[in-house]
């Protein structure tokens, strides 16, 4: 679940929780209709019953497009659907009035215990990855890292492999001071979700010390690490533009508010000029150099034999300047 928020996971918990009472709701409405032998609605004999129930509705919409490519939803959305083919078979069986065979019931039965299975699997997964994130970055905390990694590292020493780490050091201090640290953050929140776009279901983002972080690519060699590398750091000068856009935006709100709350405590006889100079300052404040920031950034082979926090510690890192004018190319950094 690398790239679902924490507010999705929220958000994914939540829904399970009401998906779950729905089924129980809906199974307890097929049981009605085939033991109390009443007439099924046209929902329930509908080839895409599937797309219409409420929980079909919250995961085929637009929006779980992400979610859906993930394995776990994928098979839950193969394992939704074959339910729902099963009990429109029984309610056709039903309408017909002929006789449901103990196979066909059992195969609805089995498809109905297989789909709460997974939702539950997937809500105990969301629910114990929520309590992993960081929550200003969506990265995962940094006390999950040396563990995690050093089991990766006893894997490697049984078997071998390649395991790929990037550490990203952004320095912030110019931005925060110049704009604020909540347009820091803005810029942080917005690098790391460009950065965990780029990443696979398998790979991991930690959050390691402040705007510190360690990205780890299971199965990638060194070779392949630095060519993710070269991907993060092309998308960071757009993140850091869409990020600084918003800031500004909200710094000459701001500006106006301030300017027509002071307006309106100006006597009657006096002019109101003081809007016209929030926008003139927020204007002018706009045309001053924007400030950029730097991000450290280094690719690195983990190796199986030398403590893990020494190899990240003692890695060469390279600066890469990120700002709105010169745009220097990842290589061109090194």
């Amino acid at each position: 679940m690398i790239n679902v928020r924490p507010r999705e996971l929220e958000a994914i918990i939540d829904t399970i929780d009401r998906a779950l009472n729905m089924h129980d709701a809906w199974r307890d409405r097929l049981y009605r209709t085939i033991i109390c032998k009443q007439v099924p609605t046209q929902a329930d004999l509908d080839e895409h019953g599937h797309l219409h129930c409420e929980f079909g509705k919250w995961f085929h919409s637009p929006g779980n497009a992400h979610l859906r490519e993930l394995s776990n939803f994928k098979r839950l959305g193969n394992i939704h659907e074959v339910m729902h083919t099963e009990a429109r078979n029984l309610y056709a069986i039903c309408h017909g009035h002929w006789v449901i065979t103990a196979k066909e019931y059992d195969s609805l039965l089995d498809a109905m215990y297989q789909f709460r299975s997974e939702l539950l699997i997937i809500r105990h997964k969301a629910s114990e990855t929520l309590h992993k994130i960081d929550a200003l970055t969506g990265a995962f905390c940094s006390s999950q890292l040396l563990p995690d990694l050093e089991e990766v590292q006893a894997a490697q020493k049984a078997k071998g492999g390649d395991y790929g780490l990037i550490r990203l050091k952004f320095d912030l201090l110019a931005l925060n001071d110049r704009h604020g640290n909540e347009a820091g953050d803005r810029v942080l929140r917005t690098c790391l979700a460009k950065i965990k776009g780029l990443l696979h279901e398998r790979d991991r983002i930690y959050r390691y010390t402040g705007a510190d972080f360690i990205v780890c690519l299971p199965d990638k060699s060194l070779k392949q690490a630095q060519a993710i590398e070269e991907s993060i750091l092309a998308t960071l000068s757009p993140a850091y533009m869409q990020a600084l856009q918003i800031s500004l935006s909200l710094e000459a709100d701001t500006a106006d508010a301030i300017g027509a709350d002071t307006a309106c405590a100006i006597d009657d006889d006096q002019p109101a000029k003081t809007p016209a100079r929030g926008r003139m300052a927020a204007q002018a404040d706009e045309e001053k150099p924007k400030v950029g920031f730097a991000v450290q950034h280094v690719a690195i082979k983990l190796d199986s034999d030398t403590p893990i926090e020494k190899q990240i510690r003692q890695a060469t890192l390279t600066a890469y300047p990120i700002d709105l004018k010169a745009k220097v190319s990842p290589s061109e950094s090194k």
